[in-house]
């Protein structure tokens, strides 16, 4: 989502996202931001969520090309955003995180991230710039 404002994201199944062959790059099962050009997302509730099966360690050959890499593959994803609630979720079974909150392309502020169960995360072989 980006640049919404007021946006809920409540009781949702998401799962197997990034598990194809054809896969590959940054995989999250939802994902908030803005920034580089994209307004920033305020005001939003992520809530009561259950999100597994995200991601997988490495990809390589997208559609017969030689690109290789591996995956961010997170559970809930946020960059640039402000006023945030992330809550009573449960994100199970990812391959590198469980809720990441970055500010690379603005500032992120007022984020609050409570009653969330996380487990079963940080499979990955391959590390990169995201440790």
């Amino acid at each position: 989502m980006n640049g919404t404002n007021a946006a809920v994201v409540r009781g949702n199944h998401v799962h197997d996202i990034g598990r194809l062959d054809e896969d590959d790059g940054d995989l999250e099962g939802i994902a908030i931001g803005g920034g580089n050009g994209l307004a920033r997302p305020w005001d939003a509730v992520i809530e009561n969520n259950l999100v597994e099966y995200i991601g997988r360690d490495w990809y390589g050959g997208k559609n017969g090309t030689d690109s290789v890499g591996v995956m961010s593959s997170v559970g809930i994803g946020m960059n640039a955003v402000r006023q945030i609630v992330v809550s009573n979720n449960t994100v199970r079974w990812c391959w590198r995180s469980g809720i990441t909150i970055v500010a690379a392309s603005a500032v992120t502020e007022d984020i609050k991230v409570y009653g969330n169960v996380i487990h079963d995360i940080g499979k990955m072989t391959s590390l990169n710039w995201i440790n």
